[in-house]
Parts: structure tokens; sequence; C-alpha cells
């Protein structure tokens, strides 16, 4: 009977999510962390603002792939359902960050 007991223990038990966890003001996660999610939490998010310069990773009961032009601001969302899947930076907004940045430069110039 003790066999049984010890079975459905960990058939209920469950899996806890793992996901990265930071606050970068410079535009990267250097110092990420991994975090264990508490329950309830079922994703991964990754977010960075740009222009701001601000990325943030946590774990997050729901959320939606997307991202938002305010115009001077851009935020974009990514979210994730498995362990450590928001290690990458938003990479595009990166780039739309750097593109930014040169036509502003191009434009001053001219």
């Amino acid at each position: 009977m003790q066999i049984i007991d010890v079975s459905i223990y960990f058939i209920t038990k469950g899996h806890s999510l793992s996901c990265y966890e930071c606050m970068g003001l410079t535009g990267s996660c250097a110092d990420q962390k991994v975090k264990t999610c508490p329950s309830g939490s079922s994703k991964c998010m990754s977010s960075t603002a740009v222009t701001q310069n601000v990325s943030i990773k946590s774990c997050t009961v729901d959320c939606q792939n997307g991202s938002m032009n305010f115009g001077v601001v851009k935020t974009s969302y990514s979210c994730c359902d498995t362990d450590l899947c928001n290690a990458k930076d938003q990479l595009i907004l990166i780039v739309w960050a750097l593109l930014s940045i040169l036509t502003f430069n191009i434009e001053k110039k001219y």
C-alpha cells in the first residue's frame, strides 16, 4: 500500500514552470536568474520597451505575443510555456531600435 501512496504523490505533485527573471535598464538582461514560478503561473514572459531600453522577464499567469507602438516608445511581448523558454532578448526590437537611431542620425545631418 505504501508504493501506491508514493506514486500518487508524484503524479499529483505536478511540475512547476521555471522562467528567467530580470529587469534590465540597458535593454538587455545580462544578470538574469532562474525562478521557479508560483502556483497559477503557466507562462514565461519577456518584454522589451525600445527608447526607454527596459527589458523584463518573469513568470506570468497569462499573456499574448505582440507589440504596441506609442510613437516614441515601442513595446513587445513574447510569451512561452516551457522551462526557461524566455532566455533570449527581443531581437526584433533591438534591430528596430538600431534602425531608428541610424535614421534619426541621417535625418539630423540633412
